[in-house]
């Protein structure tokens, strides 16, 4: 059984990860588990994550100017599958 099933997730949830540990293991797992089914998937984080995790996953945009965020989406989406990862 998959994340996205054992959580009961239909096509267009929004999912938050709160607590002491195993916030990114288990995001990055359930975004995995999502763009290799072919869905578009967006994480964002107000602290941080690494380079080198988010490209286990799919193409990173790295955007600090939040006017560009919407136009670099619209170009992502594109393809099979999105993680995105906004810099402040």
């Amino acid at each position: 059984m998959g994340l996205a099933v054992a959580l009961e997730l239909g096509p267009r949830e929004m999912i938050s990860f709160v607590g002491a540990g195993g916030k990114t293991s288990l995001a990055l797992a359930l975004a995995q588990e999502l763009f290799n089914s072919g869905a578009r998937v967006l994480v964002t984080t107000t602290t941080k994550m690494y380079l080198w995790q988010l490209e286990r996953v799919g193409r990173p945009i790295l955007e600090t100017n939040p006017q560009k965020l919407i136009p670099a989406f619209r170009d992502a989406g594109q393809g099979p599958g999105l993680w995105q990862q906004v810099l402040a």
